[in-house]
């Protein structure tokens, strides 16, 4: 299990309304990237050993050997772009947002376990999967807000769905850093695929 913090994550956005007519559009770019990492010491002889596994076809699972213990990493980037027709209407009582266009996405997954032996700390076996997606679709969102009263304070609400399609690739491997020139000891599954994503 990963321990994941609240970090700032940046979303730029620009657009134009049309004054007196309610329509306009705009842009958004959301980008996140981050990462996570764990130590696990290697247990006493008495209590068993450290497993990591990945399990495809063929599975593999490596197991901690003496003197050795594992450090883990996971990482997570996604870049967002949002081109959207949007349409605003102001009661008096509030406003109303209606939007609708398209949604880029690129999502990278990582995962790393490396094999470390205590004396040299150096990684004698590393693990390693990767997972990306790439598409484009559909989005919408509406947006309101509510006056309270005569005073200056609003109740507000956003929604928003996006259906992207695009493509989705795996390679999970094992890694041989002592063999520079041949470094990849079992290449668990490398894919790619047509994929669906509701975010």
């Amino acid at each position: 299990e990963f321990d994941w913090n609240y970090e700032y994550t940046p979303r730029v956005e620009v657009g134009y309304v049309i004054p007196g007519n309610g329509l306009g559009w705009r842009a958004r770019y959301w980008h996140f990237g981050g990462n996570s990492g764990k130590l696990a010491a290697d247990p006493s002889p008495n209590q068993g050993r450290i497993e990591v596994g990945l399990h495809d076809d063929p599975d593999i699972e490596v197991s901690t050997g003496n003197n050795e213990f594992v450090r883990a990493t996971q990482t997570l980037k996604l870049d967002v772009v949002d081109l959207e027709v949007m349409m605003r209407r102001e009661p008096s009582y509030g406003d109303v947002t209606l939007s609708g266009g398209l949604r880029y996405l690129r999502m990278d997954q990582g995962y790393r376990a490396d094999f470390i032996d205590v004396n040299t700390f150096v990684a004698d076996d590393i693990i390693t999967s990767q997972h990306f997606f790439e598409g484009v679709g559909p989005t919408f969102a509406v947006e309101g807000a509510r006056r309270l009263g005569s005073s200056a304070v609003s109740l507000f609400g956003k929604a928003r769905g996006s259906l992207v399609l695009g493509e989705s690739g795996l390679l999970q491997a094992r890694i041989d850093p002592q063999t520079p020139a041949a470094p990849i000891r079992d290449l668990v599954s490398a894919s790619n695929t047509l994929d669906l994503q509701f975010i």
